[in-house]
């Protein structure tokens, strides 16, 4: 299928000459044609992506689209006129509107569109959204770009591109992915919940006025994860905040339009723009959506110990900053390097906790810089990084820090419980449960981040260059770090540890993109997939079971009792496989890491051998093998419980492996624990 669509190749589309090229993003373009009968029209061209599975889903949303809404009229949509294909290119010819849109309108407004001009936009827009979900259409991509403006000021809907029928179930997406702009996508979305209706759109809609409004997504944030996790878990945020000239009724209306609970949100966009005309003609708005949720207020002594709580990661501030202010703690909390030295400027905290991966500043000099500070010198800084990083916690203990903690394996309540024992405080205890946080749900939170991974995956098998594989390993790193911390802070000891084991192997592939090949993504696959079927519930023990690890080459055997060890499981190694199969009749095992070619016995022999046991018969097996073993190996029967790593590799790779298997195993029997009901 031909990719070049610029004008000098396609000067003719059916029955449309395009002229220019007036806009382009994602997989299209849109050029201002003329029609047979000499008017005006826009052009919207299919621009196909390389890879030829991508493009089929695609070309199935382009099609649904001028499926949709060919023949569909009202002054508040866009106006679809025609469709076909020629030579390969899928095309839509469009009213052309010449206003511009709702994201160029911000551009002309740096401190903010006149609330005016929002109100009757967003109006224009919520009146066009109620006209297609009358129809049966969801729009499913609301954002500003998409809210345009006619010569005389009217708003239109436009871009329909992601839309689906509400009563069709056979939609171009599969469950669990999401389909959208996060920026602008309402929680259920973002969740991949089946069940995601037109109260949806309503969302986007409220989003894109915050945005018209202050000039920034209603959530910010360095990494996918602090912005879903933002999105699911956060109220919408206040727009008067940054805007205080913004009326007060027109602040309601926005924040009832992007309730994240949907049967508190308007119900009908028909009833978001009644509201907005309301505020507009100066009269009080209804606000059927129901009011903002009300959050307990814990607020300490004024001579109360003072914490300052260094992160990045909102949902991991929000549960320590729960837990401290229970404990009676004054808490200060700051998302980044700046704002830490900002708040270290004007105050002295009795405490510090920081996480040494902020998005702007490098940790370790942080906190050097802190404790170099008048009054910092003396006070507790407990320090929170990834504890398989042996030496960044060396280099933390150098620089300062009174203690460090493994984000993955600290809970609010032993934080606290360590920052009073290092003051001697006398604080009393709160025995409630440091979860207990309005709107929390970390299962949710969870499943929102592991469906967006899901999508990562096969863009890192894909990348077209570095920039792109660095791209996608960034977000994965944010994302599973993420998970770790917020599994960890509640208690999930198994899930927390198998994300942080992965966020370290996406650090290791990034600093060396030579070893990012088939093994290495597999592995990450492999993660997200155990990720998916574990509990994330508050205060989940778990415990590795025991790894046979046989190799009759020393050093191959000290790697792999090296990487298992690293996430603290405990290993019997042999380098003689007929010693591990006597083994077998004096201790359980949970997982065998073994060689493929061995002297006396292959790792496939040894692997019959163990299953021949009535205790292993369904222990997984490992082999360390070279590349040209690697396909071979992993295409052999599912149900035998095989499994490969390709040499080299690195010792994490080997340890998210072996974790992928281990986790949310029974220690006593070494099968997997039965789901709750």
């Amino acid at each position: 299928m031909a990719s070049n669509i610029d004008p000098p190749r396609w000067p003719a589309i059916g029955p449309y000459i395009c002229q220019k090229l007036i806009g382009s993003g994602g997989y299209g373009a849109v050029y201002s044609a003329v029609d047979p009968k000499g008017r005006l029209v826009a052009v919207k061209l299919l621009r196909p992506p390389q890879q030829e599975s991508v493009a089929a889903v695609v070309r199935g949303r382009f099609l649904v689209e001028s499926h949709l809404i060919s023949g569909f009229r009202h002054p508040n949509v866009v106006s679809y006129l025609d469709a076909g294909e020629e030579a390969g290119i899928l095309w839509i010819a469009q009213e052309l509107v010449t206003g511009g849109d709702a994201h160029q309108l911000t551009t002309r407004y740096p401190k903010g569109v006149p609330w005016t001009m929002i109100a009757a936009l967003g109006r224009d827009c919520a009146k066009g959204l109620h006209a297609l979900h009358e129809a049966g259409i969801m729009h499913r991509d609301v954002k500003p770009s998409n809210l345009f403006l006619t010569g005389d000021g009217m708003g239109k809907i436009g871009d329909l591109g992601l839309a689906r029928h509400l009563e069709d179930a056979t939609h171009v997406t599969v469950d669990g992915n999401v389909v959208g702009t996060p920026d602008y996508m309402a929680p259920e979305q973002a969740r991949g919940d089946r069940e995601v209706d037109h109260r949806a759109d309503i969302y986007g809609l409220a989003g894109s006025l915050y945005f018209m409004a202050v000039g920034r997504h209603p959530h910010q944030g360095g990494n996918l994860w602090t912005v879903l996790t933002q999105l699911i878990s956060e109220p919408f945020p206040n727009p008067q905040a940054s805007r205080p000239d913004l009326p007060a009724d027109l602040v309601a209306v926005i924040r009832t339009g992007g309730d994240k609970d949907v049967e508190r949100r308007y119900q009908t966009a028909l009833a978001f723009a009644e509201d907005l005309d309301r505020v507009l003609i100066g009269r009080r708005p209804a606000l059927t959506g129901g009011k903002q949720s009300q959050r307990r207020n814990l607020e300490p002594p004024q001579d109360a110990p003072r914490a300052l709580l260094v992160d990045d990661d909102p949902l991991v501030r929000r549960i320590h900053t729960s837990r401290l202010l229970m404990d009676g703690w004054r808490v200060d909390a700051a998302a980044t390097g700046a704002e830490a030295m900002e708040l270290a400027g004007r105050l002295v905290p009795s405490a510090v906790i920081l996480d040494l991966g902020l998005p702007d500043t490098d940790g370790l000099a942080l906190l050097r810089i802190l404790r170099s500070r008048p009054g910092f010198a003396a006070i507790p800084i407990l320090v929170f990084t990834n504890t398989l990083q042996q030496e960044l916690l060396d280099e933390a203990l150098e620089a300062g820090a009174s203690a460090v903690l493994g984000k993955a394996g600290a809970t609010p309540r032993q934080v606290s419980d360590r920052l009073s024992s290092l003051m001697a405080l006398g604080l009393p205890r709160v025995s409630s449960s440091s979860t207990e946080i309005p709107g929390f749900d970390l299962a949710l939170v969870a499943r929102t981040a592991l469906s967006r991974i899901d999508r990562l995956l096969p863009d890192l098998a894909e990348a077209a260059d570095a920039t792109d594989r660095a791209r996608v390993l960034t977000e994965l790193i944010g994302t599973t770090r993420g998970l770790a911390g917020a599994a960890g802070a509640v208690g999930a000891v198994g899930p927390a540890a198998l994300a942080e084991a992965a966020e370290l192997l996406a650090r290791q592939l990034l600093d060396k993109p030579e070893r990012v090949n088939a093994s290495a993504q597999r592995t990450i696959g492999q993660a997200v997939a155990r990720l998916r079927t574990l509990e994330f519930h508050a205060h989940r023990p778990w415990q590795p079971g025991t790894a046979l690890v046989v190799d009759d080459e020393s050093g191959a055997l000290r790697l792999a009792t090296q990487a298992l060890a690293k996430v603290r499981i405990p290993v019997v190694a042999v380098s003689d496989p007929r010693e591990a199969l006597a083994l077998l009749d004096e201790q359980q095992f949970c997982l065998v890491v073994t060689d493929v070619q061995m002297d006396g016995l292959s790792g496939p022999q040894l692997a019959a051998q163990v299953r021949s046991h009535p205790q292993h018969h369904g222990v997984p097996v490992i082999f360390v093998t070279a590349n040209q073993d690697f396909a071979h190996l992993v295409a052999s029967d599912p149900r035998s419980g095989n499994d490969a790593i390709a040499k080299p590799y690195l010792l994490v790779e080997l340890a998210v492996k072996a974790l992928s298997h281990l986790v949310g195993l029974q220690v006593g029997a070494c099968v997997p624990a039965q789901p709750r009901a």
